[in-house]
């Protein structure tokens, strides 16, 4: 149990309905922050296993879909490999779906799986995801409303520090918009190699 919870503590985890997908980075399994300079080059090393075929496998830095490969023969293990540069700071993370499988005892929730990220660290090249932040700054509006004028609670005091809580969110998401853009798209070209799915990758998705 306590290797379990350390485990959930250190980002090991991974989100699913049924199929299970693992990836490394580099050799480091997922939750890890991997330190690198600008220019370097990162692996990432992905599989699936599932009962139910997935359509697609991906790999995805920084919200950015950067590798991917399909799987028109519905094989149940699918792997994806990718060398991927580094130009600033950003995260890495694989998710694989299908498009039109669903539970068969809820024919409402997709299947799908998707990794926690293993985090690339370029010290001195910050990025932050501004649109993102913006979603979560917005979020937070809508819940001090929500806690001012619709809640409700035993004590008057319990509202004030449930607002407290999110006016203190909001503000770090606020200070967050303050840092400088980079320089970069935190991703260029990306080569796919090794992939044992049935078809090689798909052209590498380059963000603007």
């Amino acid at each position: 149990y306590e290797s379990w919870i350390e485990g959930i503590r250190h980002g090991r985890t991974f989100t699913t309905t049924g199929p299970m997908v693992t990836m490394t980075v580099d050799g480091q399994d997922v939750g890890a922050s991997l330190s690198r300079s600008s220019g370097d080059t990162v692996t990432a090393s992905v599989t699936v296993n599932s009962r139910i075929p997935m359509d697609k496998v991906e790999i995805v830095m920084g919200g950015d879909v950067i590798a991917s490969a399909d799987n028109p023969k519905l094989e149940k293990t699918l792997t994806l490999k990718a060398k991927i540069p580094v130009e600033g700071t950003s995260w890495i993370a694989a998710r694989t779906f299908s498009k039109s499988e669903t539970l068969p005892f809820n024919q409402d929730i997709p299947v799908f799986g998707h990794t926690s990220p293993v985090y690339v660290d370029v010290p001195g090249v910050k990025h932050v995801p501004r649109e993102d932040v913006r979603y979560f700054i917005t979020r937070c509006n809508r819940a001090i409303a929500w806690a001012k004028l619709r809640a409700s609670f035993l004590k008057e005091s319990h509202r004030e520090e449930m607002i407290s809580l999110f006016e203190k969110a909001k503000g770090v998401y606020e200070s967050m918009l303050k840092v400088p853009e980079d320089c970069s798209n935190h991703c260029g070209t990306v080569s796919t190699t090794e992939s044992t799915t049935p078809t090689p990758a798909e052209p590498v998705v380059t963000p603007e």
